[in-house]
């Protein structure tokens, strides 16, 4: 599945795990031919949306060893199984092979 005309998925086989807030990928990005870690959000209130994208993109102006890179936002339009247009947020991120931040601490 190509997410964002950019995104490679198999949501079956590149499904790392799922949180209070979406669920993680692994993808390729057929851009840069690079492993990323794409982070799918479903908050559907505007506020939410608008304040996640800020986070978002705060996040993307740190740099250090510890902190995963943001690399990319962006949204998408699809259809809920009642024909309901719902917005999906995305974040790229840098793939930290070894699986979830759980599995360190």
């Amino acid at each position: 599945m190509l997410i964002n005309n950019r995104y490679e998925i198999n949501a079956a086989q590149d499904f790392i795990d799922h949180g209070g807030f979406g669920r993680v990928y692994k993808a390729i990005d057929n851009s840069t031919n690079n492993t990323v870690a794409l982070k799918q959000f479903s908050l559907n209130h505007n506020t939410d949306r608008q304040t996640l994208k800020a986070e978002i993109e705060h996040a993307q102006s740190l740099s250090h060893p510890n902190i995963v890179k943001y690399l990319d936002y962006f949204e998408t339009q699809s259809l809920d199984s009642l024909g309901q247009s719902k917005t999906e947020q995305w974040a790229v991120m840098e793939y930290i092979a070894g699986g979830n931040l759980a599995t360190f601490i």
